[in-house]
């Protein structure tokens, strides 16, 4: 018998660092009546899990498959889909593809997305909700929170997940409401001034009929790979002693005079150490890559 409301509302509100500090407070359910998809049980480490559509105890389900609870998800420090794949074995997580350099995919067993496919051979679901679309990656979350379970199913699902599943599938879990009060929250702070909010909040409304969770979390941090406008003081030394090297430097033909490198059409490429951008002129601006900006909802 599943205890669950009978309507029940999910809203999702709107590092690289070498040390972090990370401050965590909860308010536990008074009781808990059924586990939770994914969720560890108490007093033992079963984890319940619904690779085969129905809520099964990971050990009786005769299906290859990894799975985490939340709390298995937060002591692998598994924050990104790009994380899962160091946990998972047999699935590779990799961001980059033919339709977009910033989206993730994922490739169980040496089958993923192929170049020109009209679909994928694993698919990634959300709340049981499949997320590729046609000649496309999942829109994964940037950063995995307040979770149930995270299950990697490997080889063919096509019996129970239709399309896109021969190679496998991903089944993102988000907690469900339940009919008690309950929440946490959780901070992180780190260098390149990492901070990391999360939290969840859990409202019964009506017994047995509604309850509403409301999570978010938000991510920033300063970028660690900073593209210089500058050449090192060694380097602009070099210039005026090594003509191969300012062709090594900045491309075939071009020239070195009065501090300034010029390309093959005379364009001025190096301004007294300054990089210049060709095309129109003007110096580059330093730059900071790799920077996190995100709120999820």
């Amino acid at each position: 018998m599943n205890n669950s409301p009978l309507f029940s509302c999910v809203h999702r509100l709107c590092t690289v660092s070498t040390f972090a500090l990370i401050a965590q407070f909860g308010a536990p359910a008074i009781a808990q009546t059924e586990p939770q998809p994914g969720a560890v049980v108490p007093g033992s480490a079963d984890i319940i899990v619904t690779a085969r559509r129905r809520e099964e105890n990971l050990q009786d389900v005769p299906v290859s498959i990894v799975a985490f609870s939340q709390e298995g998800i937060r002591q692998n420090n598994v924050a990104s889909a790009a994380d899962l794949g160091r946990v998972a074995p047999g699935l590779v997580a990799y961001t980059g593809n033919s339709v977009s350099s910033t989206q993730n995919s994922f490739a169980i067993r040496g089958r993923g997305l192929l170049f020109g496919a009209a679909a994928g051979s694993v698919e990634t679901y959300f709340a049981e909700v499949p997320l590729s679309a046609n000649y496309s990656s999942p829109e994964l979350p940037a950063q995995f929170f307040d979770l149930a379970s995270v299950q990697v199913l490997k080889g063919p699902q096509g019996t129970l997940f239709g399309r896109s599943t021969t190679g496998g599938a991903v089944l993102v879990q988000p907690a469900a409401p339940t009919n008690d009060w309950e929440g946490y929250g959780r901070v992180q702070l780190g260098n390149y001034n990492n901070v990391q909010v999360e939290g969840a909040l859990n409202i019964p409304v009506i017994d047995d009929v509604l309850a509403i969770r409301l999570a978010g979390q938000h991510w920033k941090r300063d970028g660690y790979v900073t593209n210089e406008s500058t050449l090192p003081a060694d380097v602009q030394a070099r210039l005026a002693t090594d003509p191969a090297y300012v062709q090594r430097l900045a491309g075939f033909g071009t020239t070195f005079a009065n501090g300034q490198v010029r390309d093959l059409l005379g364009r001025l490429v190096i301004d007294n150490g300054t990089i210049i951008e060709s095309t129109t002129g003007r110096p580059i601006e330093r730059t900071a890559y790799n920077n996190k900006q995100t709120t999820d909802c």
